[in-house]
C-alpha cells in the first residue's frame, strides 16, 4: 500500500515538473530524403593524417 501512495505521488511530481510520458500519439516527422544527400570531395591522402587539415575541411564543408 505504501508503494501505491509514493508511486502516486511520484507520478503526480512528473506531471508537476512536466516530464510524466505522454499516452498521446506521437506524429512522426520525415525527413526529406534531399536533406540526406552529402557532396563531400575526397580528402587528399597526404592530409589523412594531418589532424589541423581534416578538422579545417570538416569545418569547411
Amino acid at each position: 500500500e505504501k508503494v501505491l501512495v509514493i508511486t502516486a505521488l511520484n507520478d503526480a511530481l512528473k506531471k508537476l515538473k512536466g516530464k510524466a510520458l505522454a499516452d498521446d500519439v506521437v506524429t512522426s516527422h520525415s525527413i526529406a530524403p534531399e536533406l540526406l544527400n552529402v557532396d563531400a570531395e575526397q580528402l587528399n591522402p597526404r592530409l589523412l593524417n594531418n589532424r589541423p587539415a581534416h578538422s579545417d575541411y570538416l569545418k569547411h564543408t
